[in-house]
């Protein structure tokens, strides 16, 4: 992501503020911090480092809620290959140590606040003390990502360089109740991340096509509530970031009254949603009396969207001219479908459909029998494609049961109109 000519040659500009704190971190500091953290995470112990390595079986969990070092630490990771678990800051003592056994867990990183709770599952699963760190802050003389970071500076170690990936080679694990029973860690790899932002970039070709924008004078400003350790958040918040440049606020975790003072305080521009938050917001008493003017474009994803929350909130947010929705899960790493500008594609959006399939996935709308269903027939929606997760973390017989000779069994009942549209 950071190797590609654009990238290569942007100029420096902020990237990230804290919305609480108003600390910001610039495109150069963030890149320099990603590469000396892979170095500090990366080399081998006799030069100072960790010596972690994926091949090895080392996975790194993350526990914490939203926060600038989070997004550095997962790039870090991703640079040196070894793979990240994203872990619920929301889990209880038991349920994390349940997370901590499934995803295999060898080193974790922990916002100060849930320390105490780490500590705990960590004994549960058998991880010693030592192989806990805090992700941002700090606790008595534990070291943090930050600390790591500043020990390859001061002591000059050597750069690791970037890790080669196959298609195959595992990024991270996210956890997903599946279609059924508990929760399972679904195995996005680096080919899943790739298909996934290479369709983003067709997608909005293709809408600039419509919408034809003028170029911002300044990167477009988001605010980022979603929490990290789901698909939605982490891919707004990690893999968005980089196509062209954009500023970043985030937001520690859902918090109405924040949100509503930072989209004013940091002209916010763009503002991905999940359904729950636009029914809390337009209920909001203060949303009358915000200044939403600098919001132009609204994200819904994660859950259904009605047809009447998301005119209600339009309301508010005169200079949005239409919420974009979609429709995605963890095992299809983000977006199965988006619904498409009025003329993109030559089609006209319809009330209560997802749109159309993204860039890059074949689908299929199949009967209980397993035979394909007709023209506006509703069955189980399956897709194919190279966003479609590797399977369960240790579970193939959940695997076997979900995933198909390449197609994801979704779960979910679709039908799907001549035009295609879900």
């Amino acid at each position: 992501m950071f190797n590609t000519p654009e990238v290569q040659n942007l100029a420096d500009y902020t990237l990230y503020i804290d919305a609480v704190t108003g600390r910001k971190r610039s495109w150069y500091d963030f890149r320099d911090t990603v590469y000396d953290g892979a170095t500090a995470l990366g080399a081998p112990v006799s030069q100072g480092g960790l010596g972690l390595n994926g091949d090895d079986g080392d996975i790194v969990g993350i526990f914490s809620h939203n926060c600038m070092d989070y997004i550095a630490l997962v790039h870090s990771l991703l640079v040196i290959t070894t793979p990240i678990s994203l872990l619920s800051a929301y889990s209880t003592a038991f349920e994390l140590a349940q997370a901590l056994r499934t995803s295999k867990v060898t080193r974790l990183f922990v916002q100060p606040s849930l320390l105490e709770k780490a500590k705990s599952a960590a004994k549960d699963v058998g991880l010693s003390q030592d192989r806990i760190y805090i992700l941002e802050g700090r606790v008595g003389a534990k070291r943090s990502y930050q600390d790591l970071v500043d020990d390859v500076r001061r002591r000059g170690i050597p750069r690791v360089p970037m890790k080669r990936a196959t298609k195959d080679t595992l990024a991270y694990l996210v956890f997903s109740s599946g279609t059924s029973g508990l929760p399972k860690a679904v195995m996005i790899s680096h080919g899943n991340l790739w298909t996934i932002l290479v369709g983003n970039v067709m997608t909005r070709d293709e809408e600039e096509k419509i919408t034809k924008p003028t170029p911002p004078a300044s990167p477009p400003v988001w605010l980022l509530f979603l929490p990290f350790y789901h698909t939605y958040g982490v891919h707004m918040a990690c893999f968005r970031s980089f196509a062209r440049p954009m500023t970043y606020v985030v937001v520690p975790k859902w918090d109405a009254d924040l949100v509503l003072r930072s989209i004013p305080k940091f002209l916010v521009n763009v503002l991905p949603l999940i359904p729950s938050a636009i029914h809390q917001l337009v209920n909001h008493k203060l949303i009358d009396k915000t200044d939403l003017s600098s919001l132009v474009s609204v994200h819904s994803g994660a859950a259904y969207l009605p047809p009447a929350l998301s005119e209600k909130l339009k309301t508010f947010v005169k200079n949005v001219p239409h919420v974009l929705e979609g429709y995605g899960m963890s095992e299809q790493t983000l977006s199965a479908s988006r619904k498409t500008y009025p003329g993109m594609f030559g089609l006209q959006p319809k009330s209560g459909s997802v749109g159309v399939l993204v860039p890059g996935l074949e689908g299929r709308i199949v009967r209980p029998d397993g035979s394909e269903a007709n023209v506006e027939e509703p069955g189980e929606l399956w897709v194919k494609g190279g966003s479609v997760a590797l399977g369960y973390f240790g579970n193939e017989k959940a695997t076997r049961e979900t995933f198909v000779d390449g197609w994801l069994k979704t779960g979910d009942t679709f039908k799907a109109d001549q035009d295609g549209q879900l």
